[in-house]
């Protein structure tokens, strides 16, 4: 998979060093991250939500069956088309710190914070939530899955993203 899409990012922060050594951890700063047209091609993040699911034994099959038209197509696209990004981030000792991070596409949302090191490790707590008609369907399959519905009727749940890039595992937050 690859984020792809037009990265505009404006920081202003200190340079202490040109040291090429010491340049990465020294450099500090704050500013704004955008990225516009952003589509994670070659992963249809619809899909690996579902296939993670699939843990609970046929949910996959009933889900599908159960899904509107709309949204069969969906699960088939190749790619992911998200919303256009606009996240404040913080730069420091070698990392990019965010608290307000929004990742959304027309059946999800992620929201969380963390940080994303210059050396491609990523530590993230956030939470996914999945629209009210996709996730009434994953509830009709599996009923005890509505604990972990908002009084808005999506699915809420809490993940952590974690690793060294591109070994990035996204796993249940059972800390949240």
């Amino acid at each position: 998979p690859q984020l792809q899409g037009k990265l505009t990012m404006n920081v202003q922060g200190r340079l202490p060093t040109l040291d090429p050594q010491a340049l990465v951890n020294a450099m500090s700063g704050s500013g704004r991250l955008k990225l516009a047209e952003p589509r994670v091609a070659k992963l249809n993040v619809l899909r690996a939500v579902f296939e993670k699911l699939s843990m609970l034994p046929g949910l996959v099959e009933h889900l599908e069956a159960r899904l509107p038209q709309e949204y069969q197509a969906k699960l088939a696209a190749r790619d992911t088309i998200l919303l256009p990004l606009d996240v404040s981030v913080q730069l420091e000792d070698g990392a990019l710190r965010f608290e307000e991070l929004r990742v959304s596409s027309d059946t999800f949302r992620l929201d969380g914070s963390g940080t994303v090191r210059l050396d491609g490790t990523v530590a993230i707590r956030s939470v996914l939530r999945i629209e009210p008609v996709l996730s009434a369907a994953i509830i009709k399959s599996v009923n005890e899955l509505q604990a972990l519905s908002n009084q808005a009727g999506e699915l809420e749940i809490p993940l952590m993203i974690q690793g060294q890039a591109p070994q990035v595992a996204v796993l249940p937050d059972l800390h949240y």
